[in-house]
């Protein structure tokens, strides 16, 4: 019995016409990644990748599309991207604004619309500035180290005029400089 050895070659994928083509996916549109041959990324949130797994590339005739395994890192997802000597980790729902909108602008950053942080489809996903992203927070109830609910917030400055400040301090349970913060609004200025 003949063995055949096959040896392993350098591959050069700067070129789209070397890739094999993309998959289809109903209801999906899947677009090359931007300076990452070889990987796409659906409007769903998927990841998928082209290059041969294993410790030789032997031809690009073999390589097939497949999704790749995200991780999670803070509750968002990451996924792995590159080939064995340039790896680098990115967000997912970073590489679905980038590749479907565009490269984001400056002081802004990526807005879950739904608050949802694994939900990485492109109809939940958009630019925004951080101040968005706080009335995001507050629309989800994510807000973190909050004495007061938005409700709580709009209760207290409709009856403000008719109740001393301490009483309705006493009744939510916060100081008396909160309460009066609140009314000038000097904090809750986005409610």
């Amino acid at each position: 019995m003949a063995t055949t050895t096959r040896k392993a070659v350098d591959v050069d994928l700067s070129t789209d016409s070397e890739l094999p083509p993309l998959p289809k996916v109903r209801g999906v549109t899947i677009k090359h990644i931007a300076g990452w041959p070889g990987h796409a990324v659906g409007d769903n949130g998927t990841v998928w990748s082209c290059i041969p797994l294993g410790r030789h590339v032997y031809r690009m005739a073999f390589a097939r599309w497949r999704k790749l395994r995200c991780f999670k890192a803070n509750g968002y997802k990451r996924v792995r991207l590159g080939g064995r000597k340039n790896r680098r980790d990115f967000y997912v729902h970073r590489l679905v604004l980038t590749t479907f909108i565009g490269p984001r602008a400056d002081a802004t950053e990526t807005r879950h619309l739904d608050g949802n942080r694994t939900n990485n489809r492109l109809s939940n996903l958009a630019w925004g500035t951080a101040s968005d992203n706080a009335v995001d927070r507050l629309r989800h109830g994510k807000a973190k180290n909050l004495r007061l609910s938005v409700k709580a917030v709009l209760d207290i400055r409709a009856v403000a005029p008719y109740q001393s400040r301490k009483q309705i301090a006493r009744r939510y349970r916060v100081a008396c400089n909160t309460i009066n913060d609140v009314v000038a609004r000097r904090t809750w200025t986005l409610v």
